[in-house]
């Protein structure tokens, strides 16, 4: 089946943002004196920063903070390191390349708002998304569904003419469960635990994930199919 559009995680497939998250993250859980064990941004990466501050909380219970205040902190430190951040090698190249053929894109992203905006705001994004969603849109987190069926409502396309890009099993999941086809980009993990969770194709670089799609997109002379019913 032709793809109609495009759904993009961001850390990880957009930019390489995973150290900089652990960093802030880690520097405000120590502030607070929460504990940050081994392997504790494994078992979140990819998932919304309230999932990981709630789940500090509730292990420490002597906390006087809460995890509005975590998350806002946590997005204040994360600002003050993007400055020096780039679009990973060949995103740029593939997003011209989708929009020349006139192809719609949404982020959908487990990041804040706030850490969204800044990263569009860094690397020029803005005019490369006919849509975005962040944690601060949905009511349940990757791997919930929810956000790619928001995306593709956003972009008034069926879930199941979507293909999504993402670099963590529970992103991966969550556009499977969706209804999308998902493809995975080792960033993160490994090509076979992607796999595992179910992508269809893991691209190890932007110019393969290029070519993967450049004979499943829909044709640009022909009008998109399924629209509108989600």
């Amino acid at each position: 089946m032709p793809i109609d559009a495009l759904l993009f995680d961001m850390d990880g497939v957009l930019v390489d943002t995973e150290p900089l998250h652990e960093e802030a993250t880690r520097r405000i859980l120590q502030h607070y004196s929460l504990p940050v064990p081994d392997g504790l941004f494994d078992r979140f990466r990819g998932r919304p920063d309230r999932t990981l501050f709630a789940e500090r909380l509730d292990a420490s219970r002597d906390s006087a903070a809460d995890v509005p205040t975590l998350v806002r902190k946590k997005a204040e430190i994360y600002d003050a390191l993007i400055d020096d951040l780039t679009p990973r090698p060949g995103i740029p190249d593939l997003l011209r390349f989708l929009s020349e053929r006139s192809i719609p894109r949404a982020c959908v992203t487990s990041a804040t708002r706030t850490d969204q905006r800044a990263v569009f705001e860094q690397c020029g994004f803005d005019a490369r998304f006919d849509a975005v969603v962040t944690a601060d849109d949905v009511e349940r987190g990757k791997p919930h569904p929810e956000p790619y069926r928001r995306g593709a409502g956003l972009l008034d396309v069926n879930p199941n003419r979507c293909c999504v890009v993402e670099d963590s099993p529970y992103g991966i999941r969550a556009a499977v469960d969706a209804g999308c086809t998902a493809v995975g980009v080792p960033t993160s993990f490994a090509a076979a635990e992607l796999r595992d969770a179910g992508a269809t194709f893991v691209a190890d670089t932007s110019s393969a994930l290029q070519q993967w799609l450049a004979d499943r997109l829909r044709d640009p002379s022909q009008p998109p199919i399924d629209r509108g019913r989600h």
